[in-house]
């Protein structure tokens, strides 16, 4: 069975490049990336409305 994956990733971090989270994206057929802009390794700390908002449109798919 397949799952749909979505890899929400953020784009000021400069650990985990956004280049990493492209790469992520890359590994899975048919993925969605959500780049979020500003955010770091923290997503819930650094962009809590962006993620939630995020999450929510999943679940609504």
């Amino acid at each position: 069975m397949k799952l749909p994956v979505t890899v929400i990733w953020g784009q000021a971090d400069r650990a985990f490049r956004p280049s990493l989270g492209r790469r992520l994206h890359g590994a899975f057929a048919d993925a969605d990336l959500i780049e979020v802009p500003g955010a770091r390794t923290l997503l819930a700390l650094d962009a809590p409305d962006e993620l939630t908002d995020a999450i929510v449109a999943i679940a609504q798919r």
